[in-house]
């Protein structure tokens, strides 16, 4: 290739990368080992398929302000990951990060199956994990949030939700045939009929709060199938966990 700037001819740095991961993965997975990288899948997305866990360190909260990831930014790591391990972790002013900020990013996090961790604001002091008055002013979220996410994780995010949320801010992500995630990107409380195709079972579950979720029949989704769909309501910036398997079958 060339250097943009003033054309000459250049080597770029990612297929040295590329290489180089291919070959160490190879020695690392030929001891029965796995590899993980940090700030990976951002620009060298071809270094995905070598690696096994993938993650960056990320602050959601910079200056004060709540700014976390977009859904475009969250689906394309989650796309180059496919149904691999994605690990977040938080860097950013703890002091400043109340406990409901700390639930709004698990929440976001969860939603696309990504572990939410913590780490500290410069990467080298005050860590998260360090200062008691912080994990356990917020344990009950890691009770709450990451055995869902592991289950989720385990269940391996699939490309096509054969799923449709008839509000335009309200996502939804598969995992697996059984876990759909459904996430209000808004601030905003909504309501929202969620539609699957194929059979589900009249009862399911919710699985953050454990309620009851009633699907009834649907005659034709937008796939031109037979299907079923649900009705929620969702706080701003809101999470819901569907189980979509009959009450009673093994996770």
């Amino acid at each position: 290739t060339f250097s943009w700037e003033d054309q000459r001819p250049a080597i770029f740095r990612g297929l040295i990368a590329y290489e180089y991961i291919r070959a160490l993965a190879k020695d690392v997975h030929a001891m029965d080992k796995l590899m993980m990288a940090n700030a990976t899948p951002i620009r060298l997305c071809w270094l995905a398929p070598w690696l096994d866990v993938m993650g960056t360190e990320t602050d959601w909260h910079r200056s004060g302000k709540w700014q976390p990831m977009s859904d475009a930014e969250l689906l394309y790591r989650r796309s180059l990951c496919g149904p691999k391990p994605y690990c977040f972790l938080m860097n950013t002013d703890f002091d400043s990060f109340s406990h409901d900020l700390v639930e709004k990013y698990m929440q976001r996090a969860v939603a696309y199956g990504m572990f939410p961790g913590f780490f500290s604001a410069n990467a080298a002091t005050g860590h998260y994990f360090k200062r008691p008055e912080l994990y356990n002013r917020d344990r009950s979220l890691f009770l709450k949030y990451v055995p869902i996410c592991r289950r989720l994780a385990q269940a391996g995010w699939r490309p096509i939700t054969a799923a449709w949320s008839s509000q335009p801010r309200v996502y939804v992500e598969r995992f697996g045939t059984r876990y759909l995630t459904v996430f209000n990107d808004s601030s905003a409380p909504v309501e929202v009929d969620i539609t699957c195709a194929g059979p589900v079972p009249q009862a399911g579950r919710e699985l953050l709060s454990g309620r009851a979720v009633t699907w009834g029949p649907v005659a034709k989704t937008p796939a031109g199938v037979a299907g079923a769909t649900c009705h929620l309501r969702l706080a701003g910036e809101d999470l819901a966990v569907l189980d979509t398997a009959a009450a009673g079958e093994g996770h």
